[in-house]
């Protein structure tokens, strides 16, 4: 029996040395049991430094009370069978370069002792990505914003005038005395009208994209 245990052990360490993934093992007390050649690289130390330490050691100093605690509710989640999704914490990398951890831990029990093992990543590069991308997401979403502010303040500031055009132009044809004054008047109207028509339209598109088209329900026979 004994030695089965030593062999399964064994096929542990082996498997678990030849992970690209860091992979840590801590007690309930959040100290740390072992850690793999994965692990040494995550966090530029010997794996032998690490062993004993508590994982709150690896933790920025800035966030380690925070940070530790969050483990701590994790681990319970964990016991439980509450934790729906990997961890997310702040480690401390090469240099104590501040950095983005994911760890998905398992559980088991050992002597009585609930003992945790994790598969520790690195994601700093993916959490930096995905800021850069939400950054420009609201940029651009800013950017379209403004545009659609002043589509719609420059389509206003055109109809007051076309209005004006389109009211005189109804006048002159109104007066117009032979058949060459009211075919140029005629064009002004086409034109003035055509002009109106598309700053409606760009209007509409400002509404659309500021969320703000109102929807007009009308009968319809069928």
């Amino acid at each position: 029996m004994e030695e089965a245990r030593r062999e399964s052990e064994e096929r542990y360490r082996f498997v678990a040395e030849s992970a690209s993934d860091g992979i840590l093992t801590i007690d309930q007390d959040r100290r740390i049991l072992f850690a793999n050649r994965g692990a040494e690289r995550i966090f530029a130390m010997n794996s032998r430094d690490m062993v004993g330490l508590p994982f709150r050691a690896l933790i920025p100093d800035r966030l380690r009370d925070d940070h530790d605690a969050a483990l701590r509710e994790h681990l319970d989640a964990v016991v439980t069978g509450r934790a729906e999704q990997a961890l997310q914490i702040a480690g401390k990398g090469p240099g104590h370069r501040e950095i983005t951890l994911e760890i998905a831990f398992g559980e088991y029990m050992k002597h009585g002792r609930h003992i945790f093992t994790g598969i520790v990543r690195d994601v700093t590069e993916r959490k930096q990505l995905e800021q850069v991308l939400k950054r420009a997401k609201e940029d651009a979403e800013q950017a379209n914003r403004a545009k659609s502010d002043f589509l719609a303040r420059m389509s206003h500031e055109l109809r007051t005038p076309l209005n004006a055009i389109l009211g005189f132009a109804q006048l002159l044809e109104m007066d117009a005395s032979d058949p060459d004054q009211t075919e140029s008047v005629e064009q002004i109207l086409r034109a003035g009208r055509h002009l109106l028509s598309l700053v409606d339209e760009v209007l509409d598109i400002a509404r659309i994209e500021a969320g703000r088209m109102a929807l007009s329900l009308e009968p319809l026979s069928v």
